[in-house]
């Protein structure tokens, strides 16, 4: 009589049944009976599970897919809502972390003398920052350490001067948190960020060795009129002033605005007061 045939399948089946019974029966414990019970692949198999070394594990991330090295971050906003926020958002995506926190531009400064950050998220409004000069001054005592600028100011008028001083992003604060999240992770990996639709306006100032205060750009009489703009005129009294048809006026605000990259009084304003324009 022919014996019957065993497949591959049945035999795996029958050692795995053996190994789980020599297991229940504490053989384990006991590798010397290990033959009295299983045989070939089975015991090859068993042998290895039980003193094969500890396979490594990736320590730098989590199973999450989160860094685990130490990050050192530095918070400086004035706001403390501004600073729990970003506390509780650095808490999630990176487990291995120190956060440290100031509201002020001195406090600032003597934390970044006494310890090592590899990020600084800055509010670039703070009283005593100093505005770009701050930036300047943290990329010659910390050269290494990053800085990402969190304003609530407009991108349009603060990304270019604050990039080409040494910040490594600027996001605004009416973007989401996750765009802040991508922001922090792009420059922990030794990127850049900027807001997409600013990226070929940052990249070409970026690399620009031209004086970079904008107002330059303006002739005398665009100049003339963006200061009597910032000092509150309407176009009727502009009109007035410098003997000018309104429409005329219309035009130079519209140039004005065009070669500032700005679409408001307000960004105006702000312009002004990064690049000191004295009015």
């Amino acid at each position: 009589m022919n014996k019957p045939v065993v497949s591959h399948r049945s035999r795996s089946n029958r050692n795995a049944i053996r190994m789980r019974t020599a297991i229940r029966r504490g053989i384990a414990g006991k590798p010397k009976n290990l033959p009295d019970v299983l045989t070939g692949q089975a015991r090859e198999v068993f042998l290895l599970f039980i003193f094969a070394p500890p396979r490594e594990t990736d320590r730098s991330i989590s199973s999450e897919g989160y860094p685990l090295k130490m990050i050192q971050f530095l918070i400086a906003d004035d706001h403390h809502i501004v600073q729990v926020g970003i506390k509780a958002l650095l808490a999630d995506r990176y487990p291995q972390r120190i956060v440290h926190t100031c509201g002020d531009g001195d406090s600032l400064m003597e934390m970044v003398k006494k310890s090592v950050y590899q990020l600084i998220i800055l509010d670039i409004h703070m009283p005593r920052s100093g505005g770009l000069s701050l930036v300047r001054l943290l990329r010659t005592y910390a050269p290494d350490t990053k800085v990402l600028i969190y304003s609530a100011s407009p991108v349009s008028v603060y990304a270019v001067p604050f990039i080409r001083a040494g910040a490594s992003g600027y996001v605004s604060k009416e973007d989401s948190l996750d765009e802040l999240a991508k922001a922090v992770g792009l420059i922990l990996e030794g990127k850049r960020y900027i807001n997409p639709e600013l990226a070929e306006q940052v990249t070409s100032a970026y690399f620009n060795e031209e004086e970079e205060n904008r107002f330059r750009v303006l002739t005398a009489r665009e100049f003339e009129i963006a200061i009597l703009m910032l000092k509150g005129h309407s176009a009727t009294s502009i009109c007035e002033t410098l003997n000018l048809q309104k429409s005329t006026v219309s035009t130079f605000k519209l140039r004005i605005f065009e070669k500032l990259g700005i679409s408001n009084l307000l960004e105006l304003s702000e312009l002004a007061r990064l690049y000191s324009v004295n009015y």
